[in-house]
């Protein structure tokens, strides 16, 4: 699968591939943890499929678990399609520019997404396109809430979660513009590696692999971020959904770990504590001190695991 194309103005950072994706810039970086200043992220790693035509808005808001229709020039979404049980299948980045609509997620996703995704456009009109190879996206952490003032891109902002003077944005565009704009910006560059970092720092779940189609949207935290609504129509899986928020109790729930008190992590990724398996392991980084992760963990066990819920979860 394609990944975006790299102009000079990336070229000029040095990064460092692994394969085709760039997963740093330069020298060694410290972690997202103690960064201080502002950061530009290539997210080399993430694919782009452009929905057009004029039901592309109603396409995508009947199938994914939020408010599609709702979201607004600017802004952004991170949602759900699920699959009839009610697991999260793709876990996805969605923004609208004007009459297009932009999903981003994980490159080796792309293909098998739109193959599925194809088979539920029937009468619609609507286009979906494979851009990755055009189009692509940044994401950048300012140290002020100002929206940045940028040539020839869209600036959308993500969801407020910092619970800092730091604001984060997704900056969408073609190759072309993106480099430009990566020469202008004057913030550390950082590559896919500290996406993961940014991640798992603020809480920012994303699927891979075995995890796709193992949870419910409010076990990856969805209502939290603005990506589920319990007002909505039909969409796949809704019923389980809705029965778990009014008649049951979320049991799991995405949360962070730092240091070395991940537990043991098995092949298939679970996580066992003193024999227990307390959740499933989404992503890590790092070791030793420098080590964080991020994981759907089990409520009950969520003290003992060394797990704690992310900053923008509610107390309740």
């Amino acid at each position: 699968m394609p990944s975006l194309n790299l102009t000079k103005e990336f070229l000029n950072d040095r990064p460092s591939m692994d394969g085709d994706i760039v997963r740093s810039f330069g020298e060694a970086t410290v972690p997202i943890a103690r960064a201080s200043g502002p950061l530009k992220i290539l997210r080399h790693d993430l694919g782009c499929v452009a929905f057009s035509g004029e039901d592309a808005g109603q396409f995508l808001h009947s199938l994914m678990c939020g408010e599609c229709q709702k979201l607004e020039l600017g802004e952004t979404m991170l949602t759900g399609w699920c699959d009839p049980k009610g697991r999260v299948r793709y876990l996805l980045w969605l923004v609208r520019e004007n009459d297009r609509w932009f999903v981003f997620l994980p490159l080796e996703q792309i293909e098998t997404f739109i193959k599925q995704i194809s088979m539920f456009v029937l009468m619609a009109k609507v286009a979906i396109d494979d851009i990755s190879n055009d189009w692509g996206c940044l994401w950048l952490r300012t140290t002020t809430a100002q929206r940045p003032t940028l040539d020839k891109v869209a600036v959308h902002a993500m969801p407020d979660i910092t619970k800092d003077a730091n604001r984060l944005w997704l900056v969408t565009g073609s190759a072309g513009a993106l480099g430009a704009v990566w020469q202008t910006l004057d913030a550390e560059p950082r590559g896919a590696e500290s996406g993961t970092d940014l991640e798992i720092y603020y809480g920012l779940p994303s699927l891979r692999g075995e995890t796709l189609g193992q949870f419910l949207p409010q076990e990856l935290n969805l209502e939290w971020l603005g990506g589920l609504s319990f007002e909505k129509g039909c969409y796949p899986g809704q019923e389980i959904v809705a029965r778990v928020k009014f008649r049951g109790r979320v049991k799991s729930r995405v949360a962070i770990s730092t240091g070395n008190n991940i537990g043991t992590v098995a092949p298939d990724g679970k996580i066992d504590i003193d024999g227990a398996r307390v959740g499933t392991l989404l992503s890590a980084r790092g070791d030793g001190s420098e080590a964080a992760a991020m994981a759907v963990v089990k409520l009950d066990d969520l003290d003992a695991s060394g797990f704690a819920l992310p900053k923008y979860a509610p107390h309740e």
